[in-house]
């Protein structure tokens, strides 16, 4: 890969980080905000159970948002690693290079094609 391209990939990658982890700022203030609003009612009796099982499942699904973008953070500084190692843009698993056209769509991925098919497929869905 040339160089002028990495420097875009690097460029991006760090753009795409600075998003994400103003967003995740944004979601962890909401999150510590409706949880101070919540503790601050008169009494957890003149909540009404509806309401606490809404904001419950609204502080689990801000939880998991977070933790999803997150991810995406680390596959982001991985992929700004694997640019300064000289990595970037080939495959962790197989060492085939990585399509131009994939890393413009997902810089991030450390997968070709093929090898991304084969880790969703091997992947066991726990709950």
């Amino acid at each position: 890969m040339r160089r002028r391209e990495l420097e875009e990939f690097k460029k991006a990658l760090l753009e795409e980080r600075k998003r994400i982890i103003t967003t995740i700022k944004r979601k962890q203030r909401d999150l510590m905000e409706r949880d101070s609003d919540h503790q601050g009612t008169l009494s957890s009796l003149l909540i009404n159970p509806a309401e606490v099982s809404d904001n419950s499942h609204s502080r689990e699904m801000t939880a998991e948002l977070i933790n999803r973008i997150n991810r995406v953070v680390r596959q982001i500084d991985d992929a700004l690693e694997r640019i300064n190692d000289g990595s970037f843009g080939i495959c962790i698993l197989c060492k085939s290079p990585i399509p131009l056209e994939r890393l413009r769509a997902i810089p991030y991925t450390p997968y070709c094609v093929k090898c991304q098919m084969k880790f969703e497929r091997s992947k066991v869905i726990v709950n």
